[in-house]
């Protein structure tokens, strides 16, 4: 399972796909895909991100129950 610094990692990445999918979008008149591409990437990261996160706090208490 992932650990929080991998999950920071992770979410850090996530950030650098919102970033670039702005700075695609402004960048060249057929862009839209690329942008597009990245802001998914972005959404699917985020969504990844808030369920690692959900899994590792799940964990942390049932260890605690242990």
């Amino acid at each position: 399972m992932f650990g929080w610094r991998k999950l920071l990692g992770l979410a850090a990445l996530t950030f650098g796909f919102f970033l670039l999918s702005g700075w695609t979008a402004e960048s060249h008149p057929h862009s839209g895909t690329v942008s597009n591409v990245l802001w998914m990437d972005f959404l699917i990261g985020v969504l990844l991100v808030l369920a690692l996160a959900a899994a590792n706090a799940v964990r942390a208490v049932a260890s605690l129950w242990r």
